[in-house]
């Protein structure tokens, strides 16, 4: 039976794992750092599903977003299953939980970004009540 709850810092070594899953593989150090930012803001949700033995097989993160010119939403920052669990409906549950963490907090939208190449990703997203409200690029300079 599959559990959500709020991340710990003991599933470091799953989400390390996890966030590769996603194509975003960071050292476990740079993912720890995050984590303890992460956990200590009441303004960010991080869940992970587990497993029947408590071990992480998917995590949701997700912030709420303050901006002057849109209504206040939350954001999904990532969300990912591991493979062999994809089609189980975890992910579901995770934006079901979701859902009403953003609505506990008075938020009645979410948003998120998909890569165009996550194809799979949209149709589940879509599915959900999701839809694609425009494109753009996403830029980013190193400092």
């Amino acid at each position: 039976m599959v559990q959500l709850r709020a991340a710990h810092e003991r599933d470091l070594t799953e989400l390390a794992s996890l966030a590769g899953e996603l194509g975003y593989p960071l050292a476990p150090a740079i993912i720890s750092a995050n984590l303890l930012q992460i956990v200590a803001r009441p303004e960010h949700c991080l869940l992970v599903a587990c497993d029947g033995e408590d071990r992480a097989i998917a995590f949701l993160h997700a912030y709420q977003r303050i901006s002057l010119a849109s209504v206040p939403s939350v954001e999904i920052a990532g969300l990912v299953v591991a493979a062999d669990w994809r089609g189980q409906g975890v992910g579901r549950r995770l934006i079901l939980a979701l859902q009403d963490w953003a609505s506990q907090h008075g938020v009645m939208v979410l948003r998120l970004r998909s890569n165009v190449q996550r194809e799979d990703a949209h149709r589940f997203y879509q599915q959900l009540g999701f839809r694609v409200s425009k494109t753009q690029l996403a830029l980013v300079k190193n400092l």
